[in-house]
């Protein structure tokens, strides 16, 4: 029974290839994904953003580190979700973490793959400069459905 319970929990802990530390202050690469699941917030598929300037890079591998932890959080997302995919180029580690938005509902900072395992945090820094970042407050009030081509085109006219 032991060697069930420890092949599990090593099957469990390798699933995942963003094995990164959360501590890391390093990484170089952040993608963000945002997928609108309201109709504030109305999307059709999700949106890409590659974060290439290097000070908000640096604010955003701070501001990670800025979490709380918390016992009950919001895990569905059905307000929206942001997924946040940070990449240490020189050593291949890769963090993510997920920003879960449910309705009336504060967002919940998960790191890692959002298992059982993975706790629930709250980071309102961290959520207000990623939203600042992808322009939420534009999303919100588009009327329609944005598609990333759009989305592309409201954020120049935002900027």
């Amino acid at each position: 029974m032991k060697r069930y319970l420890i092949l599990f929990t090593v099957l469990i802990c390798s699933c995942s290839s963003y094995d990164g530390s959360k501590d890391n202050l390093f990484y170089d690469k952040i993608e963000i994904l945002f997928d609108g699941r309201s109709q504030k917030y109305d999307t059709r598929g999700e949106f890409r953003i590659l974060i290439t300037d290097s000070s908000t890079i640096q604010k955003l591998n701070v501001l990670k580190n800025e979490s709380k932890p918390i016992l009950f959080g919001g895990r569905k997302g059905n307000d929206y979700s942001i997924d946040l995919l940070y990449q240490n180029s020189s050593t291949g580690d890769k963090l993510f973490i997920r920003i879960l938005k449910n309705i009336e509902l504060k967002p919940t900072v998960i790191y890692g793959a959002g298992t059982i395992f993975d706790g629930s945090h709250r980071n309102e820094s961290l959520v207000d400069y990623v939203t600042s970042i992808i322009k939420l407050d534009a999303i919100k009030k588009y009327n329609g459905e944005l598609t990333q081509e759009k989305y592309e085109e409201l954020i120049k006219t935002n900027d």
